[in-house]
């Protein structure tokens, strides 16, 4: 991540001291902000321009652009639901439903045999492990919702890409 910071600051401190105040001030104020690995807003310069543009997009407005800096962002994408570590969202309900979409471990937990014969439990099922036959069972949980569930991609030429939830 300091690789990104510290291209980012370079790029965009040319950009502030070779060029006098201009419209897209705030949207390099906002990338400058974006690139410190600690927080967007851990320093109070940061505050107003962040909460600006997390305001911004979450109208439906375009990321702000910053003259003299190469960027691209995504539009914003919601995205409100998330999974523990070790696993992945396997359904999304429809818009609307009121049902909540589930977490599937992405590695099997191993379960005696018996958990996968006819009159067993049924909880697993047959999988090939290192050449032997294994009772596995792929556990599952409720998916979170997000604290921000929305994001954009910003893509800084020679810097990098960075997902900035708001």
């Amino acid at each position: 991540m300091k690789p990104f910071v510290l291209s980012a600051a370079a790029t965009l401190a040319a950009v502030f001291v070779s060029a006098p105040a201009t419209a897209s001030e705030w949207g390099c104020e906002v990338l400058l902000c974006l690139s410190n690995p600690g927080s967007p807003t851990e320093f109070k310069e940061c505050v107003p321009p962040i909460h600006k543009l997390y305001s911004e997009l979450a109208k439906g407005h375009s990321f702000p652009t910053c003259t003299g800096v190469g960027f691209k962002a995504s539009k914003p994408v919601y995205d409100p639901y998330e999974c523990p570590a070790g696993y992945e969202l396997i359904n999304r309900p429809s818009l609307g439903s009121h049902e909540r979409p589930s977490c599937k471990a992405t590695e099997p937990k191993v379960l005696p045999m018996m958990a996968c014969w006819k009159n067993g439990t049924g909880q697993g099922q047959i999988e090939m492990i290192a050449g032997k036959r294994t009772c596995v069972t792929y556990p599952s949980t409720a998916a979170t919702l997000r604290e921000k569930p929305r994001y954009v991609i910003i893509d800084i030429d020679d810097v990098g890409k960075k997902t900035v939830w708001f």
